[in-house]
C-alpha cells in the first residue's frame, strides 16, 4: 500500500480511537439509523433476500417498508416507537427464511462496525444463508462483533487492501464509508470493492446530492477525516467503469415511487453495481 494510503488509513483509525467498546456497540444502530427501521438497511436486506429467492417475498417486503416509514414518522415527531413495533418483522422473516434450504451466498461487508447490520441479519433469519466476512479498521468493533458472534468471521481489515487478500465474494456491501475518504482514496476504494465482487456491490451513502456537479469537499480537522457531500451521478460513473449495470436509489425518489410515502433522508441514497 502506498504511503499516502497508509497515512489516510492511520487518520481513519485515529478518528474512531476515542470511542470505547460500549459506545461502539450501540453507535449507528439507534434512532433513524436502527437497522430495524432504517429504510436503507432494510433495502439491503431485501436485496440480498431477493437475490437468493427472486420475487418470492415481495408482499412482506412492501409491508415492512410501509411499517418502517410509519416508525420513521414517529421518530421524526419526537416519539420513540415501542420495542414491539421496532421488532415487528423479525419473527415474520425468521419464520419465512430459517426453514429454507441453505443457499450460502458469500458476502463481504466493509466497515462492518460492531456487527451493526449482521446482528439484524441474524435476528431476521438471513445470516444462516450467507458465508459472511466482516472487516473494520477499528479493533474494538471487531472485538464486539466476535463477542456477539464467535463463530462468524470478523477481522480487522482495510478497504484499500481487499485485492491483496486474494479472495472474491458474491456480494460486497459498504455503508457510510465513502463520504469519509479523500477524493483520491474514493477511487481506490471503488476499484478494490469492484475487483473482489462477483455479482454485486451494494453501497449506502449518507451524504450525497443527485447532481452532476463536483463533490463538495469537507474536512473535519478535529477528527482527521472527511465528511464530503458526494455527487451520486459521479459515484455511479466510477462504478460504471467496472460494472455491467449500475442503479442508484435516492431515498427521496425510492420512497415516493415504491412505498407511496413522503420523502425522508433527503441526502441519503443507495447504489447497486451489478458485476
Amino acid at each position: 500500500m502506498e504511503k499516502w494510503l497508509r497515512e489516510e488509513t492511520a487518520a481513519l483509525v485515529d478518528a474512531w480511537a476515542p470511542k470505547g467498546k460500549d459506545e461502539l456497540r450501540v453507535y449507528l444502530v439507534q434512532g433513524l439509523q436502527d437497522p430495524r427501521i432504517s429504510i436503507q438497511k432494510i433495502l439491503v436486506r431485501h436485496f440480498l433476500t431477493n437475490a437468493l429467492w427472486p420475487d418470492r417475498f415481495r408482499r412482506p417486503m412492501l409491508a415492512e417498508l410501509k411499517h418502517a416509514v410509519r416508525c420513521n414518522l414517529e421518530l421524526s415527531a419526537g416519539r420513540r416507537p415501542r420495542e414491539l413495533d421496532l421488532n415487528a418483522f423479525a419473527a415474520v422473516w425468521r419464520s419465512a427464511l430459517e426453514p429454507l434450504p441453505r443457499r450460502k451466498a458469500s458476502m463481504l461487508e466493509v466497515a462492518c462496525g460492531s456487527a451493526n447490520d449482521y446482528r439484524f441479519w441474524a435476528a431476521y433469519g438471513l445470516a444462516p444463508h450467507l458465508e459472511y466476512t466482516g472487516i473494520d479498521l477499528n479493533a474494538r468493533n471487531i472485538e464486539n462483533a466476535r463477542e456477539m458472534f464467535p463463530d462468524v468471521r470478523f477481522e480487522v481489515g482495510n478497504v484499500f487492501e481487499l485485492v491483496a487478500g486474494g479472495g472474491t465474494f458474491d456480494y460486497v456491501y459498504v455503508s457510510d464509508l465513502f463520504e469519509h475518504l479523500s477524493f483520491q482514496a474514493i477511487e481506490v476504494a471503488v476499484e478494490q470493492v469492484s475487483s473482489v465482487a462477483r455479482r454485486a456491490v451494494i453501497v449506502n451513502f449518507f451524504e450525497v446530492f443527485d447532481g452532476l456537479g463536483h463533490h463538495v469537499y469537507r474536512r473535519v480537522p478535529s477528527r482527521r477525516y472527511y465528511w464530503h457531500t458526494l455527487s451520486l451521478p459521479k459515484m455511479a460513473h466510477l462504478f460504471e467503469r467496472r460494472a455491467r449495470h449500475v442503479r442508484t436509489l435516492p431515498m427521496v425518489d425510492y420512497l415516493s415511487r415504491e412505498a407511496g410515502f413522503s420523502p425522508y433522508h433527503a441526502r441519503r441514497a443507495m447504489l447497486l453495481a451489478l458485476m
